[in-house]
């Protein structure tokens, strides 16, 4: 087994034909080859080449095949790159960055003052440069968190790639700079509408690719496609809506909407439009659905939203459960019996001193035998 001390921290031994590098004398991970057989007419091509990274990319481009060479000489080729890179200061370009970082990390976390200087460096470096494959691994792989948003954001805003966007997005919740941000990722004009419906609404929306997140929005080439307004007790939408131009979907469930707001009528693009749970009567319903036929609406419970309200402050309580008794209902709203057996349109005194057991179930309440109230 042969042995190569880069430092008093780092080594490399070869086991069995398979070069590993032990950080603190602890097995941290095996080399890969990166040895190439570049013939001399290619030489000029790779000119302009900055790091490793981008020599890998590039002889995969051009086919370039590796050299076989003996275990043994391969473990020198890799004491010789680790060497190089200890002695320029952990330069992250002369390693492939799948390598360099984790050593980094590695020696940061067991306390290398040289690393935890370099670090942040070394990663604020690779980005300025802007070359994309290094920048999705250090996103997928949480490098990211260790610069400060006062830091990154400056270098992503001055790259227009797609893989910058990204970034931005996966981070857009955590930056304080939301207008900067908002005026990157979308048009000016509708990220002004995003933000006008949060100062309007007085909330912050979230940037979800998830519809079913409560209040956020997803966004496509630079659009808002879909918005999540629920659970907001909305009876008005804003007119700074219509901005939106390519929204696709408007999820408007939970709200107290009695009819169609003008402004989601002037959103062409709009295909979808949740109004579960509003106070939309079976006439509007049918107006708008005769009106508008290219719409995918959802109206479910919409009457029965009329009989939660009713119960005000209860309501909370009564979506969370699935079954409760009336007296519970009476008791806690302290309501007379015979209002909530008009309301319910049941006379559930026949059912003795336990009380009638409702339960809510795609949009009906019911008890074992007897319908009480349908949407």
């Amino acid at each position: 087994m042969k042995n190569f001390r880069v430092s008093d921290l780092i080594s490399l031994r070869l086991e069995n034909e398979r070069t590993f590098i032990y950080i603190n004398g602890e097995k941290f991970i095996q080399c890969k080859s990166l040895l190439l057989n570049l013939p001399v007419n290619k030489i000029d091509e790779l000119s302009n080449i900055k790091s490793i990274d981008e020599l890998d990319k590039s002889s995969e481009d051009q086919k370039i095949v590796e050299f076989k060479i003996s275990p043994e000489t391969e473990f020198w080729g890799h004491c010789s790159n680790l060497q190089a890179w200890a002695e320029n200061n952990y330069d992250t370009r002369l390693l492939h960055s799948n390598l360099a970082f984790p050593l980094l990390k590695k020696l940061t976390e067991i306390g290398d003052p040289k690393a935890k200087t370099i670090i942040k460096q070394e990663i604020i470096k690779r980005l300025e440069e802007g070359y994309t494959p290094v920048a999705q691994f250090l996103q997928a792989t949480g490098y990211l968190d260790y610069i400060s948003q006062e830091q990154l954001l400056p270098i992503l805003l001055s790259w227009a790639d797609p893989v910058f966007e990204h970034i931005i997005l996966n981070k857009y919740d955590d930056f304080k700079d939301r207008e900067k941000v908002l005026n990157i990722i979308l048009l000016r004009k509708e990220a002004k509408c995003i933000l006008d419906l949060e100062r309007i609404l007085k909330i912050k929306l979230l940037l979800s690719s998830n519809q079913e997140t409560p209040q956020s929005f997803y966004i496509r080439n630079k659009h808002v496609i879909r918005l999540n307004l629920e659970n907001l007790d909305l009876e008005f939408l804003p007119q700074e809506i219509s901005n939106l131009s390519h929204l696709e979907s408007l999820d408007l469930s939970n709200n107290s909407f009695t009819h169609l707001p003008s402004s989601v009528t002037r959103l062409t693009h709009l295909r979808t439009l949740n109004f579960a749970l509003n106070r939309i009567g079976y006439k509007t319903r049918d107006e708008i659905v005769e009106k508008y036929p290219q719409y995918e609406v959802s109206f479910s419970s919409n009457e029965l939203s009329k009989v939660i309200k009713i119960f005000g402050g209860f309501a909370k309580y009564f979506k969370t459960i699935e079954s409760i008794k009336t007296q519970d209902i009476t008791e806690l709203l302290n309501l007379n019996s015979n209002f909530l057996d008009k309301l319910i349109k049941f006379n559930f005194k026949e059912l003795g001193e336990t009380g009638l057991t409702l339960k809510l179930q795609n949009g009906i309440i019911y008890n074992q035998t007897n319908i009480c109230f349908r949407e």
